[in-house]
C-alpha cells in the first residue's frame, strides 16, 4: 500500500480492538494532502481493492473510511443491516445466508460482519442436584469463578501519597483450563467443596463479541459501495434477501446508520420539494400580485431533474443525500433567475414596450408624369 500513488505512510496493529482479537489486524493508511496527488480518496480505496486485496483473498480483507475522533467512531460502512433475535447460532445462520447475497450484489464492497466466531472458550455447566444436595448457591459459583479467571478488587493501598488497588486473582496456571480451574472450591453450609463436584466444564468455541439492540441480540452486517452504485437498490435487494429467509417472529431485522438515515432522508426530501413548491408558488403570487407569473417560473423547476440526474451520471456518482441536497439547492438558484426574468419583463412592459412588430411589406408606388 505505500507504493501507491498519493499513500504518505501506514500503520499497522494487531489486536488493537476492544477485545483484544489476536487474529484480527488493522492497516491504517494515511493520504497525503488533497491539493498534493492526482487521485481521490475514494480512488484510492478502489485501487486498493483491485490491486492489493486480491491477492490475500483469506484474510478476508476489506477498506473503510477512518472515523473522526472528534464526532466519536464506530462502523463508518454506508450500508448497515443489522438482525436481532434470542437465539445466536441461528442469528449467524441467518447472517451467512444474507451475506453471501451481499456480496453478489452489483455495487456493493466490503461486505462483511460484526459477528466474529470460532473464539476458543470454556463452558461452565452446573449440576444442580449435587449442588442442592451439598448447599452450593449457584451466585457462590459464579463469584468464584469470576475472582479466579477475572479477578475481584479487595482493597486499596496506600503508600507514599500514593493510592493503589489491590486485586485478588488465582495465578496464571489455576485459571488456563479446566484442570486448574476445578481445583478450586466454592462455600457452603457443610464447608468448601470442590469446584469439579458441582459443575462440568465443556470447551468449545464461541463469538468473540455478542452485541445487543433493544435488549436483544444483534449481529451487523455492512458493506460500503463502488462509485456510481446506488445504495438504495442494494437496501432493497437486501430487505428483500431478509423477507425471503421468513424467520420467526421473535427475529426483527432493519437499517440503521447512514442506511437507516438515508431512509428517512429520501422521505423527508420528497416531503420538502412538495412543500417547497407550495411555499415559493405562494410567496411569488404575493410578490407579483398574479396567480399566473409564479406558475411560468415554477415551470423551469422540474426541467432542471434530467439535467441533474444526467451530471450525476458524467461524474461517475450517485443518488444520495448530498446530492439530493443539491438538486434542492438548484431549485433555489432556477427559480431566482425565472423571478429576474418574469421582473424584467413586467419593468418593460410597464415602459410601454410591446414586442417588435413585423414590418409591413413595401407598397408599390404610382409615377405621372408632370
Amino acid at each position: 500500500m505505500r507504493a501507491l500513488d498519493g499513500v504518505s505512510y501506514t500503520l499497522l496493529t494487531i489486536g488493537a480492538d476492544p477485545q483484544n482479537t489476536l487474529n484480527l489486524g488493522a492497516i491504517y493508511v494515511k493520504l497525503v494532502p488533497v491539493k498534493e496527488r492526482k487521485l481521490a480518496q475514494w480512488a484510492i480505496m478502489d485501487e486498493i481493492r483491485q490491486k492489493v486485496l486480491p491477492q490475500y483473498e483469506k484474510l478476508e480483507l476489506r477498506t473503510q473510511v477512518q472515523a473522526l475522533a472528534a464526532i466519536g467512531g464506530g462502523n463508518t460502512a454506508e450500508i448497515q443491516f443489522w438482525l436481532g433475535g434470542p437465539d445466536l447460532d441461528q442469528l449467524a445462520r441467518y447472517s451467512e445466508v444474507l451475506l453471501a447475497k451481499l456480496r453478489q450484489m452489483p455495487g456493493a464492497v466490503d461486505a462483511d460482519t460484526n459477528l466474529v466466531v470460532g473464539k476458543p472458550e470454556l463452558g461452565v455447566h452446573m449440576d444442580r442436584a449435587k449442588a442442592g444436595d451439598l448447599g452450593v448457591r449457584v451466585q457462590d459459583v459464579a463469584a468464584t469463578l469470576n475472582v479466579l479467571v477475572g479477578g475481584l478488587k479487595v482493597t486499596d493501598y496506600y503508600e507514599g501519597g500514593e493510592q493503589y488497588e489491590v486485586h485478588l486473582r488465582s495465578e496464571e496456571g489455576y485459571r488456563r483450563d479446566s484442570s486448574g480451574i476445578a481445583q478450586a472450591q466454592v462455600p457452603s453450609p457443610r464447608g468448601p467443596v470442590r469446584l469439579n463436584d458441582v459443575v462440568r466444564f465443556e470447551e468449545g468455541t464461541g463469538p468473540s463479541l455478542v452485541n445487543r439492540l433493544a435488549r436483544q441480540r444483534q449481529v451487523l452486517l455492512f458493506a460500503n459501495t463502488l462509485p456510481g452504485a446506488s445504495s438504495q437498490t442494494i437496501m432493497d435487494e437486501l430487505a428483500q434477501a431478509a423477507a425471503e429467509l421468513k424467520m420467526p417472529p421473535q427475529y426483527s431485522y432493519g437499517f440503521t446508520g447512514r442506511s437507516r438515515e438515508q431512509g428517512k432522508a429520501a422521505r423527508n426530501f420528497m416531503l420538502a420539494f412538495l412543500a417547497s413548491f407550495i411555499f415559493m408558488y405562494l410567496i411569488l403570487a404575493a410578490q407579483f400580485e398574479s396567480w399566473i407569473h409564479p406558475v411560468t417560473i415554477l415551470l423551469a423547476l422540474p426541467l432542471t431533474v434530467p439535467f441533474a440526474l444526467l451530471s450525476i451520471v458524467l461524474l461517475d456518482q450517485s443518488v444520495n443525500i448530498y446530492s439530493s441536497l443539491g438538486i434542492l439547492v438548484l431549485f433555489g438558484i432556477v427559480k431566482k433567475n425565472g423571478i429576474l426574468q418574469i421582473d424584467h419583463m413586467n419593468g418593460l412592459r410597464a415602459a410601454g414596450w410591446r414586442g417588435r412588430r413585423r414590418s409591413a411589406s413595401p407598397t408599390a408606388t404610382a409615377c405621372g408624369r408632370s
